[in-house]
């Protein structure tokens, strides 16, 4: 479970959330949310839909677009039968809408992933040559696989570093992935 490996990732020490997941999990489990890439966004954090508004993004941990009891969806149309129901922004009056890259109009406002690249960098930047690190890669896909091209990486080199004598400390790639695992 999530609450378990918030455990092992404490009692590791250091330890960073990479995730291509929209759906809060590491979050709600007590991770801390300074130490989490979440590179698609998120189903609990409302933008504007208006892509020339200047609104940031809103993290409140959202519920609302996933709470049947507030969305009522035509079921030929795929639409939302009550629009007054959906959040408005504050500065420009349209509606609000998952701030996710996954949705279809191709417009994301970034200023919370960028935070947190930020925040992944420097986190990066800590690991020292004595450090051992262990890249747990769990369920990465192929399709959008930047996550886990991103681990490769990064043991890869860490790992030629380690044969040369650059590192000291050790470097570990763990995949979980029952159907993607090579």
């Amino acid at each position: 479970s999530y609450t378990q490996l918030l455990q092992m990732c404490k009692n590791a020490g250091k330890y960073f959330v990479c995730t291509s997941n929209i759906d809060r999990f590491f979050a709600r489990a007590g991770f801390d949310e300074n130490l989490m890439l979440e590179i698609h966004g998120s189903l609990f954090d409302l933008q504007c839909e208006n892509s020339e508004c200047p609104e940031p993004v809103e993290r409140k941990n959202h519920q609302f677009f996933l709470n049947p009891d507030n969305i009522q969806v035509d079921e030929q149309q795929w639409v939302i039968s009550d629009s007054s129901m959906i959040p408005k922004c504050s500065n420009c009056g349209l509606n609000k809408r998952i701030a996710t890259e996954l949705a279809m109009d191709g417009h994301l406002v970034k200023d919370l992933i960028t935070e947190q690249r930020r925040n992944y960098k420097q986190f990066l930047r800590g690991i020292s040559t004595s450090d051992s690190v262990v890249v747990l890669e769990l369920g990465c896909g192929v399709i959008m696989s930047k996550l886990r091209e991103q681990a490769s990486r990064f043991t890869r080199v860490r790992a030629l570093s380690e044969r040369s004598g650059c590192v000291s400390g050790f470097t570990k790639h763990i995949r979980i992935n029952p159907t993607h695992w090579e």
